[in-house]
């Protein structure tokens, strides 16, 4: 799968404009398509479109579990800006989900993101982002796919990303995209708390992402 995303920002006063343009892509290894464990690859690349902003590429690996109503999934992603604004080392950001499905258009868990933004110098854990907290899933769970949403490359830490999923299991709980089976148009949602575990983290963050497939 391959996506081409569009960032904006406002300033106050001021109207909307692009700062951002990124082309993420998800490549799904099937070994053993019967089988519960699911593994792809996220690549990304950013382009900062301002003087103030930068570019970067971000990348690693996509690791889906599904067992009947429970799915976990885990993206360990690393991140390495270049160009004019650039940023000394390697970042380290993750993202991970558990999701039970009590029905199935609806399901519970809980979500964890972080950052590290340096992983050849590490800031104290104090000053890392890292934050958990419940999800509600409402209609499919999906592996949202979202773009750049700072100016200057790609958001770390971001629960309004979402979680990258290669989950496609027969299983209509965890089925990447329920329309291929099922046809027509299926609206999904996520709603959720994330709490920071860190001085550097806000205390609370909300998280609303709501789609579509057709």
């Amino acid at each position: 799968m391959t996506k081409l995303a569009f960032g904006f920002s406002r300033d106050a006063g001021d109207s909307s404009r692009p700062d951002t343009l990124a082309s993420e892509n998800v490549f799904l290894f099937r070994a053993n398509p019967s089988g519960p464990i699911d593994v792809g690859w996220f690549a990304a690349i950013a382009v900062g479109l301002e003087s103030a902003g930068t570019h970067a590429i971000e990348f690693g690996p996509i690791v889906t579990v599904a067992n009947g109503p429970f799915a976990f999934t885990f993206n360990p992603f690393f991140e390495k800006t270049f160009a004019r604004n650039r940023e000394e080392g390697i970042a380290f950001t993750y993202g991970w989900r558990a999701a039970y499905a009590l029905h199935d258009k609806f399901a519970v868990g809980v979500e964890v993101y972080g950052e590290v933004e340096n992983i050849g110098h590490a800031p104290p854990v104090s000053d890392q982002v890292h934050r958990v907290g419940p999800v509600l899933y409402f209609g499919t769970i999906h592996g949202s796919v979202h773009g750049a949403q700072q100016a200057g490359g790609l958001a770390h830490g971001d629960p309004t990303r979402g979680i990258h999923s290669v989950a496609s299991h027969v299983d209509e709980h965890h089925e990447w995209h329920g329309s291929q089976k099922h046809g027509g148009m299926h609206w999904h949602a996520e709603l959720g708390l994330l709490l920071g575990l860190t001085t550097a983290t806000p205390d609370a963050a909300l998280k609303l992402n709501i789609g579509v497939d057709f």
